[in-house]
């Protein structure tokens, strides 16, 4: 499974497409036992979701390209992050 810290457009490979968005609980991904790809671009958020899924997520800047039929799980945070500046895993906890 791809999991990702953000969704672009840019993403998508072939137009015309339908993008479904669910939302679905930290417990389910758990449940899942999912062997990730990681497509996280900040170290932080990388540490963070290794520490709550239980598995190593690696930082992974590279290009995302989603086909039709692929999935993606994308960890949303819950506050924005600044670009000028790189969040611990503590100030992302909060």
């Amino acid at each position: 499974m791809k999991i990702a810290n953000a969704f672009s457009i840019n993403m998508i490979e072939k137009f015309p497409a339908i993008i479904r968005i669910d939302e679905v609980s930290e417990d389910w991904i758990k449940e899942k036992d999912f062997e990730f790809q990681s497509y996280v671009g900040h170290p932080s958020t990388a540490e963070l979701l290794t520490a709550r899924l239980g598995k190593k997520i690696e930082l992974n800047r590279a290009t995302l390209k989603l086909a039709p039929g692929d999935e993606i799980l994308v960890a949303k945070l819950m506050r924005e992050r600044k670009e000028y500046k790189e969040m611990t895993k503590e100030e992302i906890e909060k």
